[in-house]
């Protein structure tokens, strides 16, 4: 290793760690203000979660636009897609060994499934982003908030916690401005280190000639993945499957619609999509596997032992194509 390039790569991980705690402030008091105003569970997982877990990626697409490097959260993007349902997926479904949900539950990952693959398709078709391709992006990603913000009360309701009881001022009057601002607090760190991430991990992709779709695709990536890792280790402790499964398929969604929108209308120039095409191939692989098991009602283990083979396959590539 270069040892000119160490403090890059301890700059990288500091990033990193900074946005996993960061980002776990953000989820945790999203949580909270859910249950402060009553929406169900659906929509806390696969909209509030999923928002708050989106935090890291759409401020390396918002500091990389600004730094002129968009091909690093463009690989950032299709990676963290995969990851998202390969990794979080595939790993929950081996603990769990199987996953229960109702019909309603499944037709709603059902929906986002298609539709991310869907998007992504069209996405992959025209090759190149512009600034009206995102705008059409993010509308597409409001029409689904306005739907789920109507829908926000059916479904089961967020249970009452001990800690709510405990506190029951806590989220009244100033106490309620208060966890609004340690959210704020905590986005900003999350953009600050984001913004240090990118940079050290450009330095080390031109240190060693890495392409910046290559570093985006794996080590950005799976460091802006880890919000969703620690949601749905959690949930699944609760024995929460399904809301352990929500934010990771409802971040997958907002990723490939109101991300990589952002993306596209706040960089200097089209965003080229062509480099790639081989990453998208596992996560188009991911999407169908995933997809077919709710189907046939076989959201198992075997479901994921195949998506976390497609994560080793795709890493292997990745060191491969370097």
């Amino acid at each position: 290793m270069n040892l000119m390039l160490l403090p890059y790569v301890g700059g990288v991980f500091a990033g990193l760690a900074l946005v996993w705690k960061a980002s776990d402030h953000v989820v945790a008091h999203a949580l909270r203000l859910a249950r402060h105003y009553n929406v169900s569970t659906f929509f806390v997982g696969f909209v509030v979660l999923a928002l708050a877990a989106n935090v890291p990626d759409l401020a390396v697409s918002v500091m990389a636009a600004f730094q002129g490097v968009g091909q690093l959260a463009a690989g950032d993007i299709i990676g963290a897609c995969f990851s998202d349902v390969a990794l979080i997926t595939g790993g929950t479904l081996v603990i769990a060994r199987s996953v229960v949900m109702n019909k309603r539950e499944a037709m709603g990952f059902l929906r986002l499934i298609l539709g991310s693959a869907a998007v992504m398709a069209i996405v992959f078709f025209l090759g190149k982003l512009n600034a009206w391709h995102g705008a059409v992006l993010v509308g597409i990603y409001v029409i689904f908030l306005i739907w789920a913000w109507r829908n926000r009360h059916k479904h089961v309701l967020l249970e009452v916690t001990s800690e709510d009881l405990e506190h029951p001022k806590l989220l009244a009057g100033k106490g309620l401005w208060m966890v609004w601002g340690k959210v704020a607090g905590a986005l900003t760190i999350v953009l600050g280190s984001s913004g240090l991430a990118i940079h050290c991990g450009v330095m080390i992709a031109k240190g060693y000639g890495f392409s910046l779709e290559s570093v985006g695709a794996t080590i950005i990536a799976l460091g802006t993945s880890l919000p969703e890792v620690s949601m749905g280790f959690h949930a699944y402790r609760r024995g929460q499957y399904t809301l352990a499964l929500g934010p990771t398929i409802g971040t997958v969604f907002s990723q490939s619609t109101f991300v990589l929108g952002t993306l596209a209308m706040l960089s200097h120039q089209a965003i080229d999509l062509t480099a790639l095409q081989g990453a998208a191939a596992f996560m188009f692989a991911a999407f169908m596997v995933i997809a077919l098991s709710i189907m046939l009602e076989r959201m198992g283990r075997l479901t994921g032992i195949i998506l976390l083979g497609l994560f080793v396959l795709y890493m292997l590539y990745h060191m491969v194509s370097i």
